[in-house]
């Protein structure tokens, strides 16, 4: 086989795995002793912890999945139908950063203080892709790949309004880690 051809293979596995892990009626709640990847659905590259930071303020970005464990997350149950995700080598969350409501704010890991920017409602997109938009709670902007290419590693994760199905860059599929 050539290699364009395992490549569109490969993808077209995670995509029916993803499916048949994760639909409309099973995600939610998720498993408190689980941790997940978290794929975007227009590069196919997951939510990463840079450099592997392990303190307060490490950015979110996205990047090839390796393994690793700033790459997998825990979604975890606060009450009203939000999240905290959060990340398996530092026990930091997600969070938006400084509580911004603005377009384009960051998206880095912070010590749970249970304040809204840092609790995550998860969202069906209706979509073809059956994938899912997340949504801060103090905003209601959507996790979205913003500032580069979503084939590059290293793109940033930001805030902006939900867009819509048809933007991938604020679509998500959550894949349970073996």
């Amino acid at each position: 086989m050539s290699k364009t051809v395992l490549v569109r293979l490969f993808f077209g596995l995670v995509l029916f795995t993803t499916v048949l892990t994760v639909s409309p009626a099973s995600a939610q709640p998720f498993d408190p002793d689980a941790y997940y990847i978290i794929r975007n659905v227009a590069g196919s590259k997951v939510l990463d912890v840079s450099n592997n930071g392990c303190c307060n303020g490490a950015w979110i970005h996205i990047w090839t999945y390796e393994g690793l464990e700033n790459q997998q997350w825990s979604i975890i149950d606060v009450g009203g139908g939000y999240y905290k995700i959060v990340a398996r080598h530092s026990g930091r969350v997600l969070d938006v950063k400084s509580a911004s409501t603005g377009d384009g704010a960051r998206i880095h890991q912070w010590d749970y203080e249970g304040l809204t920017n840092q609790q995550w409602r998860i969202n069906w997109a209706n979509s073809s892709y059956a994938s899912y938009y997340i949504t801060a709670r103090h905003s209601g902007k959507a996790l979205t790949v913003s500032g580069g290419s979503v084939y590059s590693n290293g793109t940033g994760v930001r805030q902006y309004p939900y867009w819509g199905p048809l933007y991938l860059t604020q679509q998500w599929y959550f894949e349970e880690v073996p």
